[in-house]
């Protein structure tokens, strides 16, 4: 069928000089009514943050789009997840969380936004339940070594000499008691069903995202191998730590839940790789010279899923084997969610050799893939300082936010999606 090119509605929701973005997928930027989005202001705008960086934290109003109404600051932010900030549902839409810096560790700040007041919690928040119980955590500044640009700077790694440490890895809070309980130690997730190989490397968690009940959730085990690549498998548990199971040992990059039992991601097997690093030292040399030759070709994103065989998987929490989405012309990974009904997904492009990045809506059962926008980006942004488009849904599943740097600067945009999926 092809892509088909759409004509909808797109506005921008902040304006310069500062920079706005919200700095992440699947996680909704939306309160619960719709009327407020939530951003980050900052006059950074081409490198990586440091620890001395200050961000704003606020919000806009829909019905007063540029207008950013700023309710905190913090130290603990990187451009690919913001400071993980997200409403808390209280039935009011008058709290929000973020993450700061407290001297030598990470906590998360509960912000009432009719009085102001400010509430911090045992632990830094990466990902919180769709009823407001729990709050998942894990070690920033492991993860900031280990895979710069998704942690914080400014406090180093504690277990930074441990591969596998057993007092570090996924922790819960208790939003209402504030406890703060270690549910899986690194050391149990690395030694489960691991091969060999992996034991003598450093190991980190990411991406931890609960499923729509909250009953559950899955997240990304990862550890760098010797040759340079990473090992990702995606796993899941039970909210008390339970029932620890892989759902998919493959290469495994941006993912979210459909519903409670399934998982879209961009993942593969990636075979040749496999048999590139067991092979003999011909074969791994040619490993070796691979990744900056596909840098020196542009970065062809379909010869890299051709070769590598990865595509947009729906991943299963059973037993059942994953399911390709059927359209070719999803040939490159992208940040990708569904919408309330669990029909329709949206998700973006990496910038191609000319810069340019779409914004793509899907409907996977009618096979179709619509173009909502095609955007140039600065080409000055880039490694861990990219501006990614990073879609999120509103929660009537009509609109779609989203950051891009189209007009020489880092802002937030809304595309009207009605006339799409209405």
């Amino acid at each position: 069928m092809g892509i088909i090119e759409s004509e909808v509605p797109i506005f921008p929701l902040t304006k310069s000089p500062k920079s706005h973005f919200f700095g992440d997928y699947g996680r909704s930027c939306w309160c619960d009514q719709d009327r407020r989005v939530l951003a980050l202001r900052t006059d950074l705008y081409d490198r990586a943050p440091t620890q001395e960086d200050i961000i704003e934290v606020g919000y806009v109003e829909m019905d007063h789009p540029s207008h950013f109404v700023s309710v905190s600051t913090t130290s603990a932010w990187n451009w690919h997840r913001g400071s993980m900030q997200c409403w808390l549902d209280r039935g009011d839409g008058e709290s929000i969380v973020h993450n700061t810096r407290l001297q030598k560790r990470f906590v998360g700040i509960i912000v009432n936004l009719k009085d102001g007041s400010k509430m911090q919690l045992p632990g830094a928040v990466y990902s919180i339940d769709s009823q407001g119980r729990y709050a998942l955590s894990l070690n920033f500044a492991r993860l900031h070594e280990l895979r710069p640009g998704y942690g914080f700077a400014g406090i180093p790694d504690e277990f930074a000499e441990v591969l596998m440490p057993a007092n570090d890895g996924i922790f819960r809070i208790d939003l209402q008691t504030h406890q703060y309980d270690l549910l899986l130690p690194l050391k149990q997730i690395g030694c489960f069903e691991s091969s060999p190989q992996t034991q003598t490397v450093k190991h980190w968690v990411n991406d931890l995202i609960f499923a729509p009940s909250g009953e559950k959730f899955c997240f990304l085990h990862r550890c760098w191998m010797p040759d340079g690549n990473i090992m990702s498998r995606l796993m899941a548990a039970d909210i008390e730590g339970g029932n620890l199971r892989i759902l998919y040992d493959g290469m495994v990059s941006h993912f979210a839940w459909q519903n409670d039992d399934a998982i879209i991601a961009w993942a593969g097997q990636r075979r040749l790789l496999d048999t590139m690093r067991s092979g003999g030292s011909l074969l791994k040399r040619a490993l070796k010279l691979s990744k900056p030759l596909y840098h020196a070709l542009g970065e062809p994103k379909f010869l890299k899923s051709k070769l590598l065989q990865e595509a947009y998987l729906i991943i299963y929490d059973c037993p059942e084997a994953p399911s390709h989405i059927d359209c070719p012309e999803l040939f490159q990974d992208g940040h990708c969610s569904f919408d309330s009904s669990g029909e329709w997904f949206i998700t973006d492009t990496y910038p191609d050799r000319k810069g340019r990045m779409s914004l793509l809506l899907c409907h996977p059962r009618n096979h179709l893939v619509v173009q909502v926008v095609r955007l140039d980006s600065d080409r000055a942004l880039k490694d861990e300082y990219r501006c990614d488009l990073h879609p999120r849904w509103n929660h009537h599943s009509t609109m779609v936010c989203f950051d891009s740097s189209h007009e020489g600067g880092r802002q937030m945009y809304i595309a009207d999606l009605r006339s799409l999926v209405g």
